[in-house]
């Protein structure tokens, strides 16, 4: 069961903050997509070879990227992007390869299948996308990725325009949907499910649960 737990402060990231954040998305998804825990060591040599990537969205694609601090130390990471800047096209998912270099052949071969699929199911359209939405894995469950996402409707319900995301984890969903977005659509990505969501301009207010 969620707490109403942390409280953290969320402000723009700054290029020193950029390792820090990028640390964070790569303890987040070190252990994605398998259906269980990697051991340590598994999940720390992954977590390096997923960093080139991380760093690259955080600190070369377009957007802005949102920080959450609790007591001076990252704790959640949230890049907001405008359609139709929010998608990496095939070609340019080619061209970021050298950046790339050091990352196994699987681990780019997956990113790049996914984004291939998430532009193919992008609505062309004006929206805000949440690309990603991340907190570290020992405080997940505590509304940190709660108070970041009311941040994000703030942002929408400010320029008056839909947000949208894709996510692949079921509890995601629901805490998803508590904050106006619905399910539009589904994909199964190399045995994993992608779910995409659309939040309409001015959407509902979120509900008074945290998670």
């Amino acid at each position: 069961m969620a707490t109403a737990g942390e409280s953290v402060v969320i402000e723009t990231m700054g290029p020193a903050d950029l390792a820090e954040a990028t640390a964070v998305v790569n303890r987040a998804f070190g252990h994605r997509p398998v259906p269980r825990p990697l051991p340590s060591d598994k999940r720390l040599k992954r977590e390096r070879r997923l960093d080139p990537i991380h760093r690259t969205m955080l600190g070369r694609l377009p957007g802005q990227t949102l920080v959450a601090r609790k007591e001076g130390r990252i704790v959640g990471v949230m890049r907001v992007v405008e359609w139709p800047r929010c998608q990496v096209s095939p070609r340019q998912g080619l061209a970021m390869l050298p950046a790339l270099i050091g990352v196994v052949r699987w681990d780019w071969l997956r990113w790049l299948i996914c984004r291939y699929v998430w532009w193919r199911h992008d609505p062309r359209r004006p929206h805000l996308h949440i690309d990603p939405l991340t907190v570290d894995t020992e405080l997940q469950g505590r509304g940190i990725g709660s108070q970041l996402l009311r941040r994000f409707c703030e942002l929408a319900d400010g320029t008056s325009l839909p947000g949208y995301l894709e996510t692949d984890t079921p509890d995601n969903v629901r805490l998803y949907q508590r904050f106006g977005f619905e399910v539009t659509g589904k994909a199964t990505i190399m045995g994993r499910t992608d779910w995409f969501m659309w939040r309409p301009a001015g959407g509902q207010k979120p509900s008074t649960n945290t998670g």
